[in-house]
């Protein structure tokens, strides 16, 4: 307990970081070689979380652990295309995530897109067309890697929606989205998504380019 409330409080307290802050899970060395799906997790930290583990550093670290799905989509990232920065190399340490496992947390994550797109349009947008390129071509992308498969792929239709996020994303000023441009969009992809997923007990799964990091293992906390 002691020992996540430091890993805690050193990260509330970090400077610099990116603009959108530091997003991190630590995962026993056990389910990180022997996957299990959702995936039991000891800690996990994000700027979203910030002002409560500020709060209360103690009640935080106490009760954020669990299983998270998210995590079958990060290790699938570490595995084929990750960076180890520190500890052990990721291939004494990760195992094989199952690709079935990989697309069920890309839909967990795209499945709300139509009710929530207007509220976050650049991280759907491009979170939506990712998913798609993961589901269709086995693609693992970043976000904006995903943004450039879609413009190459999708309908011409979308080109714009696509252009405008991507920009957003580089750091230029968002411009406005149309939300029923929006929609029809998000229901573009969640159908060609559903689709694609019907066949992946048959499909061949390739994956593709990312980037991923992996800081080593904590082996006890």
């Amino acid at each position: 307990m002691l020992e996540k409330m430091r890993i805690t409080d050193f990260l509330l307290k970090l400077k610099p970081v990116p603009p959108k802050g530091i997003e991190m899970s630590i995962v026993e060395e056990k389910y990180c070689k022997n996957f299990v799906y959702p995936t039991p997790y000891v800690l996990h930290y994000s700027e979203f979380h910030r002002r409560e583990a500020a709060e209360n550093l103690e009640e935080y670290c106490g009760r954020m652990n669990g299983t998270d799905h998210d995590l079958a989509g990060h290790f699938t990232v570490i595995n084929k295309a990750g960076i180890t920065l520190h500890g052990l190399p990721k291939e004494e340490v990760f195992g094989d995530v199952p690709c079935s496992c990989y697309l069920d947390s890309i839909w967990r994550d795209i499945r709300d897109s139509l009710e929530k797109i207007g509220e976050d349009p650049v991280y759907y947008i491009l979170n939506l067309v990712r998913g798609l390129a993961a589901a269709s071509q086995g693609e693992v992308l970043s976000k904006e890697q995903g943004g450039a498969w879609g413009i190459r792929h999708l309908p011409v239709r979308y080109r714009p929606l696509l252009e405008t996020a991507l920009k957003a994303y580089k750091g230029s000023e968002e411009g406005a989205f149309d939300k029923e441009r929006l929609r029809k969009y998000a229901d573009y992809v969640i159908k060609k998504y559903q689709c694609y997923i019907h066949h992946i007990y048959t499909s061949a799964f390739v994956v593709g380019n990312t980037a991923g990091y992996y800081f080593g293992v904590i082996r006890s906390l």
